[in-house]
This record gives C-alpha cells, sequence and structure tokens, in this order.
C-alpha cells in the first residue's frame, strides 16, 4: 500500500488532535457539572431537585406540569437474554470506548515533547515565552489527563476474564508509560507501536465478544422455537 502524502498526514493528525482535544474538553465538562464549586453545576442552575415527587424541575415539566394527573402508560419490557449477555455487550461496548481514547493519546504527547524542546531553547531571561510554552503544554497535560481518565473508566468497569488476561496489563503498561518523559522519537515511536499492537488486540477481543453474543441469541432463538413446536 502507497504511503499516504505529507498533507493527508497532517491532516490526520489535526483530526485526532481535534478528537483528543474534544474528548478531554468534554470529560473535563461532564466532571463540572458535578462540581458544587463550578459555575456549571446543575447546568448553571443552583436551585435545588424537588423531593417527594410533589413537583417536577422546571426543566422537565414540559406542557404537563401536574404529572400525577396523566394516565399511566403501559410498561414496556425490553426482551432479556440474561446477565452473560449484558456483561458481554457491556465489555464490547467500554472495549470500544479504549480503543478510540488509545487512538488519540499519542498526538498530546508528541506535543508535550515538542514544547518541552522548545522550552529548553528559550534564552535565560525570555520569561514571557517561557510562560507562554508553560501555558500550552498545561493544555497538552490537561488533554492527555482527560483521555487517559477515559480510558481507565473503561478498563475499569470491564468485567471479563479474557479482558484481564490479555488487554487490561498492557492498557496498564501504556498509561504508565504516558506520563514518562520521552527522550527521543526512537522511544516515542516505540510507545506509538505499543498502542497500535494494544488497539489490534482490543478489536480482536471485540469480534470475540460478538460472536458470543450472537451465540447467546441464536440458542435463545432456538429454545423459543422448539418451545413454539411442543
Amino acid at each position: 500500500m502507497e504511503n499516504m502524502p505529507p498533507a493527508a498526514n497532517g491532516e490526520k493528525e489535526e483530526a485526532k488532535s481535534a478528537f483528543a482535544e474534544a474528548l478531554a474538553d468534554g470529560f473535563a465538562g461532564f466532571k463540572a457539572e458535578f462540581d458544587r464549586n463550578s459555575a456549571s453545576f446543575h447546568g448553571g442552575d443552583p436551585t435545588a431537585v424537588p423531593l417527594g415527587g410533589g413537583r417536577l424541575p422546571a426543566a422537565l415539566a414540559g406542557e404537563n406540569p401536574d404529572w400525577m394527573s396523566l394516565p399511566i402508560a403501559p410498561l414496556t419490557i425490553e426482551d432479556s437474554y440474561g446477565p452473560e449477555h449484558e456483561k458481554l455487550v457491556a465489555a464490547r461496548e467500554k472495549l470500544g470506548q479504549i480503543k478510540k481514547s488509545l487512538s488519540v493519546l499519542s498526538p498530546p504527547i508528541e506535543a508535550i515533547m515538542r514544547l518541552q524542546k522548545e522550552m529548553e531553547q528559550l534564552e535565560e531571561g525570555d520569561e514571557e515565552g517561557k510562560t507562554s510554552v508553560q501555558s500550552r503544554l498545561n493544555g497538552e497535560a490537561t488533554k492527555r489527563s482527560g483521555i487517559m481518565e477515559c480510558v481507565i473508566l473503561a478498563r475499569d468497569a470491564i468485567q471479563n476474564p479474557k479482558f484481564h488476561r490479555e488487554v487490561k496489563p498492557v492498557v496498564n503498561e501504556i498509561l504508565d508509560r504516558a506520563t514518562q518523559p520521552f527522550t527521543d522519537k526512537t522511544s516515542f515511536g516505540e510507545f506509538c507501536m505499543k498502542i497500535q499492537r494494544c488497539t489490534q488486540v482490543v478489536f480482536r477481543l471485540q469480534g470475540e465478544l460478538l460472536q458470543e453474543i450472537k451465540k447467546i441469541k441464536k440458542e435463545r432463538a432456538q429454545r423459543d422455537a422448539d418451545k413454539d413446536e411442543d
């Protein structure tokens, strides 16, 4: 396969960096909604949520604030394939989150490397330049932390033996290495290769989990068909 032209590679890295920034900003915004010291707490509305069921919050009232007078809707029971099926579906979803997050982890780390080198090359008395570079360093470090936090949350939510054996140790290695300094492009390249290998293992495991999910559904369908025949 032919190599992509430099312009295409640049656009791809810009897209990754933009996604990484959006991911980190989104996670920070989500956390702020639950921080009482943040202006975004409860979406900026300081009104306490009413308890006891006597009154709906204004955002939920809609056209029928007197919700207790509304007719009771019939319950809709979703078809369940059992707890094992639910665990497999949840694990596969979290694996997808890990894969997506890891795919955008390297751009902020590469930016940190570049800015650290830029900081070293500044003249001794260039305080304004140091302040500017440090501000950008902090921003990239925040992106990196946000992405790593997304990986950790997904990792800790997965309950699957094969994941714990084959994927979790590699994910932990990546997270540990991500916060350590990279002295040259070779060490950074090795880190990127580790991420690539990890995402390949995640992709394979996702496929295996999908086959297990399909098997459970197929067995359920066969049991239902047998019952109908009886």
